[in-house]
């Protein structure tokens, strides 16, 4: 009889899904920091969650063992990712968009196809330049800009019974 020989063979445990990624704000007016976390799933041996932009593998920003990523400056719209990665697998891809806003700039006036009509006929009156920030339209008004709103578009056609003033704005909706 000879001395046994023996060997331990460790069961390493797979990471699972994670179900989705929050995030403490989906919408800045202006680049800053914004939290994220991993909801559901779990890490495997040896894993760690894994934050991704742009893609699911795509450029990665950092890692967490607890399913946090606090502080993650956001300069730019974009869809961020998280997944596990560890000994057993790598995970599907939980996601979340990101939506950095702009803000609108007023129009540098108003294009009318005619400043002067007979009563009954229409003109168009059309923004002249200005920028549509995000979640923004062009709102017409009637003598002043706090009047109620007669409609919304980059352009309106108006057939006024007097004299009437016009206004348009960027508003949000």
């Amino acid at each position: 009889t000879t001395n046994c020989a023996s060997t331990t063979i460790t069961l390493e445990t797979p990471s699972s899904d994670p179900t989705s990624l929050s995030a403490s704000n989906d919408t800045l007016c202006s680049a800053g920091n914004i939290d994220f976390t991993v909801v559901g799933g779990s890490l495997g041996t040896g894993a760690n969650w894994e934050l991704y932009s742009g893609s699911c593998g795509g450029t990665l920003i950092t890692t967490s063992t607890n399913g946090t990523f606090n502080g993650i400056m956001i300069s730019s719209s974009d869809t961020y990712y998280a997944r596990a990665n560890g000994n057993c697998n790598i995970t599907n891809c939980a996601s979340i968009d990101i939506l950095l806003a702009t803000t609108s700039s007023a129009p540098s006036g108003i294009i009318v196809t005619d400043t002067v009509i007979c009563d009954g006929d229409f003109t168009t009156l059309a923004v002249n330049g200005g920028i549509l920030g995000t979640g923004a339209e062009w709102v017409w008004h009637e003598d002043s800009c706090n009047a109620a709103s007669i409609g919304t578009g980059s352009s309106i056609m108006v057939s006024p019974s007097s004299s009437t003033n016009y206004f348009v704005r960027a508003e949000s909706v």
